[in-house]
């Protein structure tokens, strides 16, 4: 962050809030923090030397009911191995108990299977249309891991 780098480029490039950066730029300041070590450092690690009182609460993340997510991988015809296709990714309303079944099968999903979300939507856009919640980042922390983006354009392949 010392680097000349504004931190609107920075905020996009790691799809972040402004304040969050902010944030991030005034801890680093105050701990004089020497980003040549950032390496020897978890994102844990890093998460509670920067914002201590974040990891002195609750767990962010809501406990992974396994029993339910077993019963749903055991129905017939369903598999760790299956391609999932969330089609029309934020098109509607999402429930809590939705956003919950899905950082709970993406955490099952996790480093064993692929996953594709298709959405009208730029990812930075991801966390206003889910409401901004704890619950919130907690899916799209799950989600946003080690994806890969395609931008498919503006045109519509419906009308061909």
């Amino acid at each position: 962050m010392n680097q000349g780098i504004s931190l609107n480029t920075i905020s996009k490039q790691y799809h972040i809030s402004k304040h969050t950066s902010s944030k991030v730029k005034r801890r680093k300041e105050e701990l004089e923090f020497d980003t040549a070590k950032l390496e020897c450092y978890s994102d844990t690690e890093l998460g509670k030397l920067f914002f201590p009182n974040l990891y002195e609460s609750e767990d962010i993340y809501a406990p992974i009911d396994y029993e339910y997510i077993h019963n749903e991988l055991s129905k017939p015809g369903v598999t760790l191995k299956l391609l999932w296709n969330e089609d029309e990714w934020l098109m509607y309303e999402m429930s809590d108990q939705d956003k919950q079944f899905i950082s709970e099968l993406m955490e099952v999903r996790h480093d064993t299977c692929s996953t594709i979300f298709c959405s009208q939507y730029p990812t930075e856009d991801w966390y206003d249309k889910l409401h901004k919640s704890t619950l919130t980042e907690a899916l799209l922390d799950r989600i946003v891991h080690n994806r890969i983006d395609i931008d498919m354009g503006t045109e519509n392949f419906r009308i061909k």
